[in-house]
């Protein structure tokens, strides 16, 4: 198993990116200044990933913050769930009509949750997607301009109904000020349900 990790990070917040590149190292950063956006940035993450001779691209946003032996516990996720979009974070504030069924699902969860409701992706802050697939998920995503970011990320998954999330999230969310344009004025807070290693 070869893994790509890549960092999208705004330029306001180039220092923790940096921080979190080097603790995941090799790692590659993606800088935007808002110039492209989020959509944009995570894309060209995935673009360079696709070029790599990993098996898997593992995306993360300079907000995320991993647990220890992050990359070990992503390897074992792939391990058990080699041809899915792999979500690393559960989130407890938004979106607000998903938290019912999150409620539901993790009773019956770990190491992975499934949302069968929701058919994407739900939150992109950490992600692991197969390089074999990029091709699809990047033509898909480029025809849905005008939704979110993880939503357009997660759409071609959704429709082979390939998305799970680990359990508990293998990242949390810093609940920072919003730096992109897109998520300026949300309020709720950006927190995981549950954090920490899977027992895999």
């Amino acid at each position: 198993m070869n893994i790509a990790v890549g960092i999208v990070a705004h330029v306001d917040r180039i220092k923790q990116a940096a921080d979190l590149a080097h603790r995941l190292a090799p790692a590659t950063l993606h800088l935007d200044d808002s110039s492209l956006g989020t959509y944009a940035n995570h894309r060209r993450a995935l673009l360079a990933a696709s070029t790599s001779d990993a098996s898997h691209a593992v995306i993360l946003e300079d907000d995320a913050e991993p647990i220890t032996d992050f990359l070990h516990n992503v390897a074992q996720a792939i391990e058990q769930r080699p041809e899915h979009l792999i979500g690393m974070y559960v989130g407890t504030g938004h979106p607000r009509l998903v938290q019912p069924e999150i409620a539901e699902a993790v009773k019956d969860a770990g190491p992975f949750l499934t949302l069968s409701k929701q058919r994407t992706l739900r939150w992109g802050v950490a992600t692991v997607y197969p390089v074999a697939d990029l091709a699809h998920v990047i033509e898909r995503a480029d025809q849905l301009d005008g939704i979110a970011a993880d939503r357009r990320l997660g759409a071609w998954h959704g429709e082979q109904g390939r998305i799970v999330y680990t359990w508990p999230s293998l990242v949390d969310h810093k609940d920072l000020p919003q730096v992109t344009p897109e998520h300026q004025g949300r309020a709720v807070p950006r927190r995981a349900w549950r954090v920490g290693a899977p027992r895999w």
